[in-house]
């Protein structure tokens, strides 16, 4: 699916996703039970959707001066 952002909407959806893989990573930090952690999106996970949209707007010419997440 090809959907169009201009610049800035794709640095909110970046930032927005961002903000929840922080948190992500301190939850899963502090809570390291399986049980605690159902329906909490994992750190890895965010970071996947972070970087495929990061890598589609680059290959668009668009915010090339960031970088992908570890």
């Amino acid at each position: 699916m090809d959907i169009k952002f201009n610049e800035m909407e794709i640095i909110k959806i970046l930032e927005a996703i961002r903000s929840e893989l922080i948190f992500s990573k301190r939850y899963y930090k502090e809570n390291e039970s399986e049980e605690d952690r159902i329906g909490v999106t994992s750190p890895e996970e965010w970071a996947e959707i972070y970087n495929n949209i990061l890598k589609q707007s680059q290959e668009k010419g668009i915010l090339t001066m960031l970088d992908l997440v570890q």
